[in-house]
């Protein structure tokens, strides 16, 4: 708190504007609940409660302070520590820089010694007032151009399947669910990566803006990243709230193989990263887009990749371990963020509650996951060769229309003008009308889940009836779990 000003600052409302005030430096209050006493498994409940609540809990700008913590001692040789900050004053890089300099301190009065922590060149404050001064005239003119330019036309909204019908005013309350990469598949993308003269960060963004624009059936489509800010020197140890968010937009049009979209989202993220410095509120207040209380303005899904190590620390007497935990809040529709440890891929797919159910977040990961895989596979391919429908299945469209024909379902062909769609109708014509639905029924079953397309067209549908008049319908892909029991209903 003494070492640096921010955490100790206070942002005030009058006439004139907000403004911040520093107050003096003081003791922190760490309040201790005491679990002990509990059973191991009522301990656990207990303990993420209070973590619960802690992160839960909001906060008074003008009051302070902007950083609060609670120890919870569940023996007497083992504790919990929150430490919860308010995101005005902080980013996950300040976390990094607080937990490195709260274990340097503690290693140095744990024995009697004075900090050795080196004085900071500057405070977040100086920082601020130089930003002010340096983003105007031809600086900010440049960078207002730029993403002017790069967002002029793009959509408004990622219109996701969801659920649920959308509420008026948008909640941050979240779930998510877990995205693995295997060794060898993250391996894999990192040499594409590295043959195409791109990074793993552009490989998975193609990755994931391909398969938004799948589920949206959109060619157009824009992710936010975040951007650490930390481009000088001399605020790399300061804790503060550097990062900046970039609006990234995917053209997907003219059905693009992978590699050709690579190209592309290379293209886009390298420009963004030399326009970094125009704060994404100010963007928001050039481009002015049209404003929506059930969505967030400019991009409604967000992509981030955290590669960087995570640094453990050793302290005297002290084995220190993160601890995973859910704030079950969710800032987007759809949020895909990964962590590349060891060269495992290990990634979070968040959601805002309301619009998937927990099922269809988990099916999501999957295609995120399956993606991946394929496009790996054939990264010049000119178009998917597999249809995805359920959680572990991967059927070809001809192998299935073939298995249709096996069953004297008479398959039918027809594609509109535009090329955009398909469908595919049957009537079995055998006597044994029963079995085949039966059979066909079973395929549904084991097939349940979002669909994606077929040969790379932009909606596609099957549709057959047997004699004994079981309808059964496979939807478009913007279609998912809890629509398609309805649909297949009401085509009954």
């Amino acid at each position: 708190m003494e070492r640096h000003e921010l955490l100790r600052t206070r942002f005030v409302q009058d006439e004139t504007g907000g403004k911040q005030t520093i107050d003096a430096a003081s003791s922190v209050e760490l309040p201790i609940d005491d679990l002990s006493d509990l059973e191991p498994v009522q301990q656990d409940i207990e303990a993420r409660r209070l973590m619960s609540i802690a992160a839960q809990d909001s906060f008074d700008l003008a009051k302070g302070p902007m950083l609060r913590s609670r120890l919870l001692r569940l023996t007497a040789t083992e504790h919990i520590l929150l430490v919860v900050v308010h995101h005005i004053i902080s980013d996950g890089w300040s976390m990094g820089v607080l937990v490195r300099e709260m274990g340097a301190l503690y290693a140095s009065f744990s024995h009697g010694k004075p900090s050795q922590l080196p004085e900071l060149p500057i405070q977040y404050a100086d920082y601020a007032v130089w930003q002010r001064e340096w983003l105007r005239g031809d600086v900010l003119e440049q960078q207002v151009s730029y993403w002017t330019k790069q967002l002029s036309g793009s959509p408004a909204l990622l219109e996701l399947p969801t659920d649920r019908v959308r509420p008026p005013v948008q909640s941050y309350r979240g779930g998510r669910c877990t995205v693995e990469l295997s060794k060898e598949l993250t391996s894999s993308l990192a040499h594409l990566a590295q043959a195409e003269g791109a990074t793993l960060f552009m490989v998975l963004l193609a990755a994931f803006q391909m398969l938004l624009g799948r589920w949206a059936n959109q060619d157009d489509v824009v992710v936010g990243t975040p951007i650490a800010g930390r481009t000088r020197r001399e605020v790399e140890g300061l804790i503060g709230f550097f990062v900046n968010t970039l609006a990234l937009r995917g053209d997907l049009s003219g059905d693009p193989t992978f590699v050709e979209l690579l190209a592309r989202v290379k293209e886009v993220a390298l420009g963004a990263f030399a326009h970094q410095d125009l704060p994404f509120e100010r963007l928001v207040e050039v481009l002015q887009p049209p404003r929506d209380l059930s969505r967030s303005a400019i991009f409604q899904a967000f992509f981030a990749l955290q590669n960087v190590p995570v640094e453990k620390i050793s302290l005297p007497g002290l084995q220190l371990e993160g601890l995973p935990f859910d704030t079950a809040t969710a800032k987007f529709d759809l949020s895909l963020k990964e962590t590349k440890l060891c060269f495992i891929g290990h990634g979070l797919m968040e959601n805002r509650h309301g619009l998937l159910v927990d099922a269809c977040l988990t099916q999501a990961g999957g295609h995120a996951e399956r993606v991946a895989a394929l496009h790996m596979i054939e990264p010049r391919a000119d178009r998917p060769t597999a249809i995805t429908l359920g959680a572990d299945k991967a059927y070809d469209a001809e192998d299935f229309v073939n298995e249709l024909r096996s069953m004297n379902v008479t398959p039918h062909v027809a594609q509109n003008t535009g090329g955009r769609s398909s469908a595919i109708d049957g009537r079995t014509t055998r006597h044994g009308g029963y079995a085949v639905s039966q059979r066909i029924r079973k395929r549904i079953e084991e097939a349940f889940g979002w669909i994606k397309t077929v040969a790379g067209q932009e909606k596609t549908r099957f549709r057959g009836r047997d004699r004994v008049g079981w309808a059964f319908t496979f939807a478009a892909a913007a279609y998912n779990l809890v629509r398609l029991p309805k649909l297949i209903a009401e085509t009954g």
